[in-house]
């Protein structure tokens, strides 16, 4: 054991020589180790921030905030520890370099996805990074007041220690949403008087991202709605041929699902609507709303641009049934040389864990020192236990399969219809699951949490009837339907 130990000490060493990605990084650890380098790899925290430090200059969202929490906590156990008190700086600046960098490279794909690279919306995508930024400002406050209290000192100027980044983060993402808003803002008003309806959903669109990004920018909100006015769209919801008799519901239930479903620039009409819009326009004589050829010729009297209609809704029920399956999970160490100790894990972490040893010893050159450093990293994992979970889930379904039509009116030129269809599924199910646990206990730490949760059940519960799964399919497909079809309705204008 003690002679793993070494040869993982040596490896560690090693790994600062030939692995360095950052030349700022290997500085630090070089001067952190001084005349005894086997002390900095035995502590916990520049275990970690070497591990992590590849981490941080690839992808800071992920490790930026355990990363400065591990360092505070190094350096409030001794306010001394030099290492860690010149680290924070440097690792402040590396991830604010990165997220700059983000930045630019989204402004960059952004503006080779169109036509000749003109997005006018290239700003959009940074907006997400300059959030992260501003999160990691606040952390920074937080560091800041513990560091203030600890009455720590920068290592090269002898001042308190502040961590900060270049430039406020805040008034960065303030001046970005204000880029954003103006680009979606220029766009609408190009758009908002054109005489084509899918334009002018267009500029909607562009309004409503604009007051996203900057709520009450320039006279956005009037804008938006007048252009909403204009381009108000009257569906009216025919009715369904062939519906399944558990599935019935009354037709009114069925058009405010939609109306639920639509945006504000869509309203949706009821039969009392029609009545009343015939008395407004002064229109005479019925029409057959249950032929699509009534409704057409209503819908053109009446200014009604979209006609919804239910072909077929038909379900099926699943009756209960019950799967069985076998999950076998193992139980793994791993050798810390900091702790001098075998660390229970995962498999999946004891794997990471020899991989990134072995990658350190291919980069050496060979000879005795590679092939030591190869055994040491076979030998740094171990499997010590294995355990097995038989899960059981029982199941029962009701499937909605619906097929609707939508006619845009203003497509029923010479008198002919043209229909566009969708199909959809609305599924309402239910089920029960347990599980009989054997083997190594710790090994089933690594399941997810709805197995785990199985454990100790018996598999006797119950699950919904087929009376109750029609119920609350009857109560509930409306809403995937309307919001299917509002979605192609959607497309079909913009």
């Amino acid at each position: 054991m003690r002679k793993i130990g070494k040869i993982f000490m040596v490896l560690l060493v090693l790994m600062a020589a030939q692995l360095s990605g950052c030349l700022a990084l290997t500085s630090l650890i070089s001067d952190a180790a001084g005349n005894d380098p086997v002390s900095w790899y035995t502590s916990a925290w520049s275990d970690y921030i070497w591990k992590s430090g590849f981490d941080i200059r690839t992808n800071p969202e992920s490790p930026r905030v355990v990363t400065l929490e591990r360092t505070l906590k190094a350096i409030e156990a001794d306010h001394t520890y030099k290492p860690a008190i010149k680290f924070l700086p440097f690792y402040v600046s590396e991830v604010e370099r990165h997220m700059n960098l983000e930045i630019g490279m989204e402004k960059t794909r952004a503006a080779m996805t169109v036509k000749d690279r003109q997005n006018l919306y290239v700003h959009d995508g940074t907006i997400v990074w300059y959030e992260t930024m501003v999160a990691f400002e606040k952390e920074l406050e937080k560091a800041n007041a513990k560091l203030k209290e600890w009455g720590i000192k920068n290592v090269k100027t002898g001042e308190d220690l502040v961590l900060a980044l270049s430039n406020s983060a805040v008034e960065e993402l303030a001046a970005a949403k204000d880029r954003c808003a103006e680009s979606h803002y220029k766009q609408a008003m190009k758009n908002e008087d054109k005489l084509l309806r899918k334009t002018r959903f267009r500029a909607i669109v562009d309004y409503v991202k604009t007051l996203d990004f900057v709520p009450g920018y320039k006279d956005s909100v009037d804008r938006l709605a007048a252009v909403k006015k204009s381009t108000m769209v009257n569906v009216y919801y025919v009715g369904c041929a062939d519906m399944h008799p558990n599935l019935d519901i009354p037709k009114d239930d069925l058009a405010a699902a939609i109306g639920v479903a639509a945006p504000d620039y869509v309203q949706v009409l009821s039969d009392a609507d029609i009545d009343r819009l015939k008395q407004e326009k002064g229109v005479a004589g019925e029409w057959d709303r249950n032929t699509i050829d009534g409704c057409v010729e209503m819908a053109r009297a009446l200014d009604i641009h979209t006609l919804a209609y239910l072909d077929s809704l038909k379900g099926n029920y699943d009756a209960p049934s019950v799967k069985t399956e076998t999950v076998s999970l193992e139980h793994w160490q791993y050798y810390s040389a900091s702790s001098k100790k075998w660390v229970d894990c995962s498999k999946d972490a004891a794997m990471t864990h020899k991989n990134l040893l072995m990658a350190v010893a291919n980069k050496m050159s060979e000879g005795t020192a590679r092939d030591l450093a190869v055994k040491a990293a076979q030998e740094s994992v171990q499997m010590v236990g294995t355990g097995r979970l038989t899960y059981s889930r029982k199941s029962t379904a009701v499937r909605v399969n619906g097929k609707f039509r939508y006619i845009q009116v203003a497509d029923t030129k010479n008198g002919k219809v043209k229909m566009r269809k969708k199909r959809f599924q609305h599924v309402v199910s239910d089920d029960y699951v347990w599980g009989v646990v054997s083997g190594d206990d710790y090994a089933l730490r690594f399941l997810d949490p709805k197995r785990k949760n199985s454990v100790g059940k018996t598999p006797d519960g119950p699950v919904m009837s087929e009376g109750e799964l029609w119920a609350a399919a009857a109560s509930s497909y409306g809403e995937t339907f309307g919001e299917r079809y509002i979605r192609r309705l959607k497309l079909s204008f913009i």
